[in-house]
């Protein structure tokens, strides 16, 4: 008797394997349940499964801020809501600073609905966004935080109407 275990895949494995098979490559190794991580031009890409079995998100990392200080985190949030809100009608990306300080965003998508070439797609939008945010970033410094107003038209027209 074989002391072989079988795991059965998840249907957020079972839907990256297909849409991989689909732009007919396979990735690199294993599909990790909980995820998989790569690197496009010179950002931190995820593709990780949602609480809701149906659902999965796209994360792309736009800038590690932990160096920063808190006041210049706190008006960055403030942007970040203003952002959020301001985009909400035109794509599905939202803008979020995590517990470590790392800027990122990222866009819920239904794995039922997205097709391979749609996945691939979304990313190469992603990376695209984190770079125009991450630029206006460089924009937001420039301006000491200090106006949310000017700091949002700064980033607003590459994020949001990009």
């Amino acid at each position: 008797m074989s002391d072989t275990t079988t795991f059965e895949l998840t249907s957020f494995q079972q839907w990256v394997l297909k849409s991989f098979a689909e732009l007919g490559t396979a990735p690199s190794g294993a599909v990790d349940p909980l995820g998989m991580t790569f690197e496009s031009e010179g950002r931190q890409a995820r593709i990780l499964p949602h609480s809701d079995a149906a659902l999965a998100l796209v994360e792309v990392e736009v800038a590690d801020l932990a160096d920063k200080d808190e006041g210049m985190l706190s008006r960055l949030a403030l942007v970040l809501l203003r952002l959020n809100d301001e985009a909400r009608f035109e794509h599905s990306w939202q803008a979020v600073l995590d517990a470590d300080d790392i800027l990122c965003i990222y866009a819920q998508i239904s794995m039922a609905s997205t097709s391979a070439e749609g996945l691939a797609d979304l990313l190469d939008d992603g990376i695209a966004r984190a770079a125009m945010l991450a630029d206006g970033l460089q924009g937001l410094s420039g301006l000491g935080m200090q106006d949310p107003a000017a700091a949002i038209e700064t980033i607003t027209t590459g994020m949001v109407r990009g």
